[in-house]
């Protein structure tokens, strides 16, 4: 029984490491959920995403009684995701509207479909930033003042 509990625990520590590496750097948005006999942990990438901006979604399945990995499909928002690791499954979706959207989880415990649902915050898109624009004009004003002083100095 101990060692079992050990090579369970050894294996977590590994897919961890494997699933920590693949994992998207940077802020993101993590929830914890209980549905049917699975924890799942869900992350979205960036932790507030734009609007049709492509992010990125990936949920943890893990037997809360057992500790082992799912082992089957699973949709988000209807689309099939692609599992990296055991129990560790991701999608790259685009949010369409801004403000408060859902992101539905669904994978079979037996013949049984379960489901659940999380709220996500989407953003609206951001344009070009403020620096980049700004940059923008000098450069503009550099090219009109440049201009007119060629002109002026052919005149002379």
């Amino acid at each position: 029984m101990l060692s079992n509990l050990l090579w369970i625990l050894v294996i977590q520590s590994l897919l961890s490491g494997i699933v920590y590496a693949h994992l998207p750097q940077g802020h993101s948005m993590k929830v914890t959920t209980q549905a049917g006999d699975y924890t799942l942990k869900v992350m979205v990438y960036p932790g507030m995403p734009e609007a049709n901006k492509t992010s990125e979604i990936i949920v943890g399945l893990i037997n809360t009684a057992s500790h082992a990995p799912y082992n089957g499909s699973v949709r988000i928002n209807g689309a099939a995701a692609a599992e990296f690791s055991p129990g560790f499954y991701e999608i790259n979706y685009i949010f369409r509207e801004t403000g408060n959207s859902s992101v539905k989880i669904e994978f079979f415990q037996g013949e049984e479909l379960v489901d659940t649902t999380i709220t996500v915050e989407v953003k609206e898109a951001s344009g070009p930033g403020k620096i980049f624009l700004g940059s923008m004009l000098v450069v503009v004003a550099l090219a009109f003042v440049s201009v007119g002083y060629l002109k002026k100095k052919k005149k002379e």
